[in-house]
Order: structure tokens, then sequence, then C-alpha cells
């Protein structure tokens, strides 16, 4: 008996770390009227940018893509920066990826 206790505790266990790890992705409408090339993300309370979550395709206007990242743990507030191919960024800054899971980039998010 002890031993199912034990084997449903580490499931439970092993799922829920899944499930909690995967709590800030996020898909990235593009409506900024440019093809984006580069997709940062860094946690609000960081100065750097992380490396280029968009790979090596770029991101149409009017097109969307999900976006995952680990690695913050239980961390929820984030600055996300895309640029196009020219060098223009935008910038949307302390995004609760908890609880927001759709960011669309606009024209008005120039930095």
């Amino acid at each position: 008996m002890k031993n199912l206790i034990f084997t449903i505790f580490i499931i439970f266990a092993l799922f829920s770390a899944k499930i909690y790890a995967d709590i800030q992705d996020f898909t990235v409408i593009n409506k900024t009227g440019s093809a984006i090339s580069s997709l940062y993300v860094s946690h609000a309370s960081e100065d750097k940018w992380g490396s280029n979550l968009l790979g090596v395709k770029a991101l149409a206007d009017g097109e969307s893509v999900l976006i995952k990242f680990s690695g913050y743990g239980d961390k929820c507030n984030f600055d996300i920066k895309i640029t196009d191919k020219n060098g223009k960024a935008w910038v949307l800054y302390n995004v609760d990826l908890c609880t927001l899971h759709d960011i669309t980039f606009t024209s008005e998010h120039v930095k």
C-alpha cells in the first residue's frame, strides 16, 4: 500500500511539474505592419535580453506563433521585445505571462 501511495505521489508531482513549467508559454500575434525577425524575453527584473526565441523564420504581419520557454519557475512578469530586419524594435514591459497567453504587437509598441 505504501508503494502505491508513493507511486501515485511521484506521478502527480511529475505531472504538476510539467504543467507548471509551461505556465509562461504564450502566442505572439504580429500586427506591426512589418515582418518580425527576432523575439526576446527577459524577466522584468533583469536588464539583459535572452536569446532569440523566434528561430530562423520571420513572422509575417498578420501571423502568429507559439513561444515556449522555460527556466523561470513561478516568475510571471516579463519584458518582450521584437525586432524587424531593419532593427526597428517593439517592446512590451512587465507582461504577466501567467495570466496573458495571447500577446499582440501593433505599431503603437515601437521603442
